[in-house]
Order: structure tokens, then C-alpha cells, then sequence
């Protein structure tokens, strides 16, 4: 699970389409370029992706998967056992992702502040606010967009009024793909 939820996060990112949501007047091509660019600054925060230690342990955790063992053998390990090793490894890799997804979160809420700055205090999850930015993309009334899935309907709720209330800022171009990017 320690490498499924970033995998998901850095998944669902990647499957931004080069024309999906793109800003009026921006070409896809140039936002191509910024893309390319965006990539670099993201391998910069994100460094677990590229870690071959961590995809050495993704790759130890998939095979110990795969084999079928008795539960009982995971009750009180000896530091000896490989297992106790996989699992130490993994809490600090947790710790990591964890810390990565904040970085990412942080520079996600600054950019996307200008725009709708009262959803940071209406989401305070990392991931389901990412979902949510993503889902708005450049929609200037909140009230079009379809938030079931990523979102509770109390959540919806208070997002629509809160959008209601305030005027929503149009975000520069590139500060816009700079965030379906993420």
C-alpha cells in the first residue's frame, strides 16, 4: 500500500490529455513544452520515483505478495527475519511519500490560492484537494462542475457556497497547466 497511493497520485496526474483543460488561447503544443519543464521540477520533489532502493523494495514487497504464507508469521518478527526488514523499510518509505505529498500539496495551495483561496479551508486532504483543482480545471461556476466520486456531499455543499460568495480569479496560463500537471 506505501507505493500504491503515490503510484495512484502520480498516475492519475499523467493522464492529463495535451488538449484536456487547457486555458483559452493556450496551444496545446506550447503547453507541451511547459510540460516538459514541469517534469523536471516535479523529478526535483519527487525523488522516491526515481529511487532504485525504493523500486527494489516495491519489487520485494510484490513478490513477498504473491507467495501465500500464514498469517501467524508476521506475530512477533525477529529482526533477523527478511519480513521485519521489508516492514521497517516500509514505514520509512511511508514516512517519506507522506513527506513528498506535502511539499506537493504546499505548492499546489500556492498556486491555486489566487483562484479559490476558501478551498483550502474547506479540503484539508492533500489528495482529495488535488482531485478537486483537477475537476474544476478553468470552470469559472463552480456550480457546473460534478464533484461525486472525489468528494461528500456536505463537502460540495460548502464549496458551492463559498464560490458563490467570492469571485473566482482566473489563474495565469502557465501557472494553470503548471497545476493539471501536478
Amino acid at each position: 500500500m506505501a507505493g500504491k497511493l503515490p503510484d495512484d497520485f502520480l498516475k492519475d496526474l499523467e493522464e492529463l490529455s495535451d488538449d484536456e483543460q487547457t486555458p483559452s488561447g493556450q496551444k496545446a503544443e506550447e503547453a507541451k513544452e511547459l510540460q516538459i519543464g514541469l517534469g523536471d521540477q516535479i523529478e526535483e520533489i519527487s525523488k522516491l520515483k526515481s529511487d532504485i532502493n525504493y523500486q527494489k523494495f516495491l519489487d520485494d514487497i510484490t513478490e513477498d505478495l504473491n507467495t501465500i504464507q500464514p498469517a501467524d508469521k508476521f506475530i512477533n518478527l525477529e529482526k533477523a527475519d527478511p519480513i521485519y526488514e521489508l516492514v521497517k523499510k516500509g514505514n520509512t518509505y511511508m514516512m517519506e511519500i507522506e513527506h513528498e505529498i506535502n511539499i506537493l500539496h504546499k505548492e499546489v495551495r500556492d498556486i491555486y490560492q489566487a483562484k479559490f483561496s476558501e478551498l483550502e479551508s474547506i479540503i484539508y486532504d492533500a489528495i482529495e484537494y488535488t482531485k478537486c483543482i483537477k475537476k474544476i480545471g478553468d470552470e469559472k461556476d463552480l456550480t457546473k462542475v460534478e464533484f461525486s466520486g472525489i468528494l461528500s456531499n456536505q463537502t460540495i455543499m460548502n464549496i458551492t457556497v463559498a464560490a458563490s460568495m467570492n469571485k473566482s480569479n482566473e489563474l495565469p496560463p502557465k501557472q494553470f497547466i503548471k497545476l493539471m500537471y501536478y
